[in-house]
């Protein structure tokens, strides 16, 4: 892949009519790939000029960290939500988010090409490859059997939106998640949405006052 298709893929948002939206698991197998593939290219540019490499890296880089932040966004306050084990599978998957972030930090403050430059992204693919495997097997697994079909296609509706917002990095926070601040943030939250949406139950103190009015024939 050469400068001018690197540059495409950074501009690249997935565009479909509602009537064939995929579900956000889909969406996310489908970056998961994309992944795979972007980084075994890498790997055919090992001799490669500085240039090149750089100019494939960095559409890559960028749709890592979109990607880890469009799941946080959208898919795991859904998955706290309706999967049994959700908060331990969101803890660990915000950690290697983190882990993933950090390795890009490390790649970016190396020069395109170098020794260092490769081994950074070799970390980085191994963080991620490690991410991707675990969160295959488990959370994606999960949610497919917990989440019905049109809440998958709902969410997979805003994971693309997301990503059209955010293309080409715009406007991405890239700074580390404390998990334990997201899982508490987004649990509250929605234990808040489901206390006031629960009718309000009338205590027996009412009900009595209510009784009596009625034998009085108030």
């Amino acid at each position: 892949m050469g400068s001018r298709e690197a540059t495409v893929l950074a501009s690249t948002v997935v565009r479909v009519s509602p009537s064939s939206m995929p579900d956000i698991c889909d969406l996310i197998l489908d970056d998961h790939e994309l992944f795979r593939r972007r980084f075994a290219e890498l790997d055919d540019e090992l001799h490669s000029e500085p240039s090149v490499v750089g100019a494939l890296w960095q559409p890559l880089a960028e749709h890592l960290e979109r990607h880890a932040s469009a799941e946080e966004e959208v898919f795991y306050p859904q998955l706290l939500e309706r999967v049994d084990d959700g908060e331990h599978e969101t803890h660990h998957a915000v950690r290697d988010h983190n882990k993933i972030r950090d390795a890009l930090r490390k790649v970016a403050a190396t020069e395109p090409g170098s020794d260092a430059w490769w081994e950074a992204v070799g970390a980085a693919n191994e963080e991620n490859s490690d991410h991707m495997a675990e969160e295959e097997r488990g959370p994606l697994s999960a949610f497919r059997r917990h989440a019905g079909q049109e809440i998958r296609k709902e969410l997979g509706a805003r994971f693309v939106a997301f990503n059209a917002e955010h293309a080409g990095g715009r406007e991405l926070d890239t700074d580390d998640v404390d998990p334990d601040e997201y899982i508490e943030d987004h649990t509250s939250a929605q234990a808040r949405a489901a206390s006031s949406s629960t009718p309000r139950v009338r205590g027996d103190e009412e009900s009595e006052v209510d009784m009596k009015r009625a034998q009085a024939g108030e």
